[in-house]
């Protein structure tokens, strides 16, 4: 019997995310089928580029899905390593990065915080599944660039 998949922040916000890509597949093949007015093509380059600037801004941002897969990660850095012949052991940080995870977040300063999201921001699911799609609609821009010359 398979095992079912617990619903997470995570999860949920990949499943968003996946969704929307496949909405906007589906909406790009629709205009590229449909006959082309100018009017249209442009209101379409718009559209993308305000879509591009608010998952730029959501890669940027510390959103409460980025919050939840920081504190996750936190965890798992927190619980004491099982050690066994075959596990890896904990991911290594920065000794700076391990100060800051070794004071309790309530007590932390914004400096701190600040440095832990940017620490962590490159290894975020959540982060690089806005980047993912951003760079997805920056092609699907381009190539409405190049038709439209």
């Amino acid at each position: 019997m398979h095992g079912r998949i617990k619903p997470n922040a995570t999860g949920t916000a990949m499943l968003i995310a996946i969704m929307v890509c496949v909405s906007s597949a589906g909406a790009g093949e629709a205009l590229r089928e449909s006959p082309r007015k100018a009017g249209n093509v442009t209101e379409h380059m718009a559209k993308l580029r305000a879509e591009i600037a608010a998952l730029d801004a959501k890669a940027r941002s510390d959103s409460p899905e980025f919050e939840a897969e920081l504190r996750e990660w936190e965890g798992k850095l927190a619980e004491p390593p099982e050690w066994t012949v075959h596990q890896k052991s904990k991911e290594a940080v920065p000794e700076k990065i391990g100060k800051i995870l070794a004071i309790e977040p309530s007590e932390r300063s914004p400096a701190d915080a600040a440095a832990l999201a940017r620490y962590f921001r490159p290894q975020s699911k959540t982060v690089a599944t806005a980047k993912r799609i951003a760079a997805s609609k920056r092609a699907e821009l381009a190539a409405l660039r190049r038709e439209a010359r």
